[in-house]
């Protein structure tokens, strides 16, 4: 079955976890990879899984704020320390995956200062465990840093 992924915009200043996870699955199905599997804000377990041939990947996704209706901050961005958090969150689960051995590893955060000054220090050393950042603009477009991707 192919992979259909509509991206809502929502009248929000930042983008939402949502969005994220939408715009990356986007690209991953351009760039060939099967099987995507979102999951979004109100679901647990991995954000995406994708599979490229025999290789896996998990996405770790990040909004720039809140979409929940009952958050306190509903509709304001993340203060810098709440992206703080988040970004150490996401990258320890994203290092819990390299451990095991048996997938890719991915975080997904908005292309915002707040959260690119949080992960730019840590670029090269993602890299060399070789987990991928995907960054996503307002736009919706996605750009890579750090590991690359696997291929075929």
């Amino acid at each position: 079955m192919d992979a259909i992924f509509e991206i809502d915009s929502l009248p929000s200043p930042f983008l939402v976890e949502d969005q994220v996870v939408d715009a990356v699955c986007a690209y991953l199905d351009r760039a060939g990879w099967a099987d995507i599997r979102p999951k979004y804000s109100h679901e647990r377990g991995n954000d995406i899984e994708a599979s490229l041939g025999d290789r896996r990947l998990f996405v770790e996704a990040k909004g720039a704020g809140s979409a929940r209706a009952t958050s306190k901050r509903h509709g304001q961005p993340f203060e810098r320390k709440q992206v703080y958090s988040h970004v150490g969150v996401a990258t320890v689960r994203a290092l819990r995956w390299v451990a095991s051995g048996d997938v890719h590893a991915a975080l997904a955060f908005p292309d915002n200062e707040d959260h690119r000054q949080e992960v730019v220090a840590m670029l090269p050393v993602l890299k060399q465990l070789n987990v991928t950042v995907f960054w996503v603009a307002a736009d919706l477009s996605v750009s890579v840093e750090g590991a690359s991707l696997p291929t075929l």
